[in-house]
């Protein structure tokens, strides 16, 4: 044997030790020795590194091999310790033995000892290997113990491969208790269901001894069915035998049952708008919720158009309840309940329920679902069945999630029942409106018929995985062109970063995020949306999804808008007409009273007044009625543009000679102060111009300029008459306009903050600026306070008699 051994000997003397050391080298083994004598020494000695054996004298004086036995027991370490003395007693040996002793030697007979060594050494190797295996297969089982997922083995050895292991999940799966299966082959979890295409691939798998992987429909030891996903794989010894299979299931009922959900919403909601007609869609929607969701009997109400009573339409179903009488609202019962709660009602046994009312004796339990729109009920999904508690709360959940698509798809086609009738009502009129109201028709129907929230599934990096059919007539964009492109993106959104911001709200916070944007569809053109987006729940090992929902509101968004321009434009006409009472209060009080005054003085007096005495009255009434006059005009002449619209009626016209009659007359009421100067430049023939246009616009500029001029001054009136135009101008050293005031200037009834007491209408420049605009000309002005104003006017004339067409400069 050539190997090398580290010794500790407890041994007083060295000879002794020697005699060991020597009996083990000459049989080839190399000895790296360390002799101790005491307790401490040998704690120190393992300490510093353990021997691979320990040699012990029985009897020392102060530590013998009961002491190192005891420390090396204590330490629990799996060291052999040899028992080497000069004399024997039987009885100590074997008490030493019991101790753990590996041997007992006479040191004049050390000649076993080296086989000796070796056996223990063996022993020890394997005692090491057994502990480690042992303490592996612990482990394992505790994390089988552990798992969620059910763990069961069978031994193929045996005749039809008995279940021999099951773990805590595989009971709690499958509700057998370990006992009732050990001993049973698996398939007592089928229930009798052999004919599964799973168990074809099953049992391939087994006899060629494989693996597989198939989706199973077992059943638990209480009747209820459920899927798992199961694994199987075989187990072999180490010549390659089959010994086992091990079957590793994963409980997937809810994931299972939630595809079959959606599936039957699916397939049922996808019948929804096949039909337009309100009594066939009811129809369908009760015979498909007998028949894709398998419930015994379903019946649609529908409230009526005053919402009072509830009318019973043909009910679907197995055992055919039929009552025909209509219900109340306000009345008793479960439906009508429902219609007032707007809450699902539910009696699992309407025995029990204090509002069910006897519709039919068959009735055991009942579930009424009101058909809602956002706004309204519009009637209610009736259930029955003849079982106590037969809609579970996953019936409830379904049935709930099919009214809501029912509800809109009703909607709809009330709406379009709506249309058709508002449509058969106007067949009578004339040809030109049956064509209007055709397309109005078609209109309406083009927006029902792509109404619905269009839904885009992203992946966590925003790109498009999945669309629905919404999307595409919402947006114009087919599955093909979308699918796998990035959602935010610059040719979909106005401001695609707020739609990629929204997006990763929801991925770093998992909070639902709502925003309103302006998106183009695939025409180009653009649309308002309101998005939501959420985070599709996922484990942890799944890639994480997020779902946006889209609504066009584009509609509704217009019809914000046009409210607020009406709203904007009603306080308009408030204030125009407060304006209006205003200056009616104003101008025509004190006109009025100067015309009574004076008529009850001529009444009263006239034979005491002299004639001069007389003319002076009768002339203040007749200015004063000259003055209302103006009023009224320029009113009736303001309400005539905005209905009617002025008119441009030329005729050939000596300009000069007409403005400087006007400023002339004006000249006759302008107070002494007030110096009115006219200049002509050019003008030399006469123009085709409207008198009648002219007129508003100089005589208003010239009295504006005569009325805020109050302490006099000179006031130019400036002609010319240039080859395409005429430029008249209007100038005064008066009041002059506030900043404030200019940019409402020209508005009917304003006047300047700093008119004071001066009489006023506000219409002047009103009716400038209308004539102005109906000669096709332009006006501007130049002022400052308290130094005067100058209004310059442009308007287009030709000298050959044909008025060319004018641009209003704006």
């Amino acid at each position: 044997m050539a190997r090398q051994l580290t010794v500790l000997l407890v041994e007083e003397d060295s000879a002794d030790a020697a005699l060991v050391i020597h009996a083990l080298e000459q049989e080839g083994i190399a000895i790296t020795a360390r002799c101790v004598s005491d307790a401490a020494a040998f704690q120190q000695a393992l300490d510093e590194g353990l021997p691979d054996v320990v040699f012990s004298e029985r009897a020392l004086a102060d530590f013998d091999a009961v002491g190192a036995l005891a420390i090396l027991r204590a330490r629990r370490l799996d060291t052999p310790l040899f028992v080497i003395t000069r004399a024997v007693d039987e009885s100590a040996a074997a008490d030493l033995m019991r101790m753990g002793a590996a041997d007992f030697l006479l040191k004049d007979r050390l000649q076993r000892l080296a086989p000796a060594v070796e056996r223990e050494l063996r022993a020890a190797v394997m005692r090491t290997a057994h502990h480690e295996a042992r303490t592996e297969l612990n482990i394992k089982t505790h994390a089988l113990d552990a798992t969620s997922l059910g763990v069961m083995i069978s031994d193929a050895r045996l005749p039809d491969m008995p279940v021999v292991y099951v773990n805590p999940a595989f009971t709690e799966m499958t509700g057998y208790a370990a006992d009732e299966i050990l001993g049973q082959n698996p398939r007592l979890l089928q229930g009798g269901a052999f004919d599964q295409p799973a168990l074809d691939e099953i049992r391939a798998a087994l006899s060629e001894g494989r693996e597989c992987r198939v989706l199973l429909h077992n059943f638990r030891n209480n009747r209820e069915g459920f899927w798992n996903h199961l694994h199987i794989a075989p187990i072999l010894d180490r010549s390659g035998q089959l010994t086992h299979f091990i079957g590793i299931a994963d409980d997937v009922t809810a994931q299972i049952t939630a595809e079959q959900e959606l599936r039957a919403l699916y397939n049922a909601t996808s019948m929804l708008f096949r039909s337009q007609k309100l009594l066939d869609l009811c129809q369908m929607i009760s015979d498909t919720v007998v028949r894709e969701f398998n419930y015994v009997d379903c019946g649609i109400m529908l409230l009526n158009d005053e919402r009072t009573r509830l009318m019973r339409l043909p009910r679907s179903g197995a055992y055919g309840i039929a009552p025909t009488n209509d219900l109340f609202v306000n009345g008793p019962g479960l439906v009508p309940t429902a219609v007032r709660t707007r809450q699902t009602v539910y009696a699992p046994d309407v025995s029990l329920n204090a509002n069910y009312t006897i519709g039919s004796p068959l009735t055991q339990s009942e579930l009424v679902i009101p058909l809602q729109t956002a706004n309204r009920v519009i009637g209610v999904m009736d259930l029955q069945s003849k079982d106590i508690d037969a809609f579970s709360e996953r019936d409830r959940r379904i049935l709930t999630a099919y009214a809501e698509h029912a509800s809109a798809a009703m909607e709809i086609s009330m709406l379009v029942d709506e249309v058709n009738r508002y449509a058969a009502s106007l067949e009578w009129r004339v040809a030109q409106r049956t064509v209007e109201l055709q397309h109005a028709k078609d209109q309406v129907e083009a927006i029902l018929t792509n109404t619905g929230d269009g839904i885009v599934l992203l992946d966590a990096s925003g790109i498009i995985v999945k669309i629905n059919p919404a999307f595409e007539r919402l947006t114009g964009f087919p599955a093909d062109r979308v699918l796998g492109q990035r959602f935010a993106a610059d040719g979909f959104f106005w401001e695609p970063h707020l739609a990629f911001e929204q997006f990763t709200q929801v991925l770093t916070m998992g909070e639902h995020r709502r925003q309103e944007l302006k998106t183009r569809r695939a025409d180009g053109s653009a649309m308002d949306v309101d998005l939501v987006f959420a985070l599709v729940p996922a484990d942890e090992s799944e890639a994480r999804m997020v779902v946006c929902s889209l609504r066009d509101v584009t509609l509704q968004k217009q019809l914000e808008a046009n409210l607020r321009e009406s709203l904007d434009q009603a306080k308009a006409l408030t204030d125009m007409r407060a304006k209006f009472i205003s200056m009616v209060s104003h101008e025509f009080r004190t006109p009025l009273a100067v015309i009574q005054t004076s008529a009850e003085l001529l009444h009263a007096y006239a034979d005491r007044l002299n004639p001069e005495q007389r003319m002076d009255k009768l002339e203040n009434i007749r200015m004063q009625v000259r003055h209302l006059t103006q009023i009224a005009d320029g009113v009736v002449m303001m309400g005539r543009s905005d209905t009617v619209g002025m008119r441009y009626s030329p005729q050939k016209v000596d300009v000069i000679a007409f403005c400087r009659g006007i400023s002339e007359s004006l000249q006759t009421f302008a107070h002494p102060a007030h110096e009115i100067i006219f200049a002509a430049q050019g003008c030399e023939d006469a123009v085709e111009a409207d008198e009648n246009l002219l007129t508003h616009i100089l005589h208003n500029l010239l009295s504006n300029a005569i009325k805020y001029s109050p302490g006099g001054g000179e006031i130019r009136v400036e002609l010319n008459c240039q080859r395409n135009h005429l430029h008249l101008a209007v100038s005064d050293q008066g009041i002059g306009i506030p900043e404030r005031d200019r940019h409402r200037l020209f508005e009917m009834f304003h006047r300047a903050g700093n008119v004071g007491s001066i009489g006023g209408t506000g219409l002047g420049l009103a009716v400038v600026k209308h004539a102005v605009s109906t000669y096709g000309g332009r006006i501007s002005f130049t002022s400052q306070e308290g130094r005067g104003t100058r209004f310059n006017v442009w308007l287009p004339v030709t000298q050959s008699g044909n008025r060319q067409e004018s641009v209003i400069d704006s």
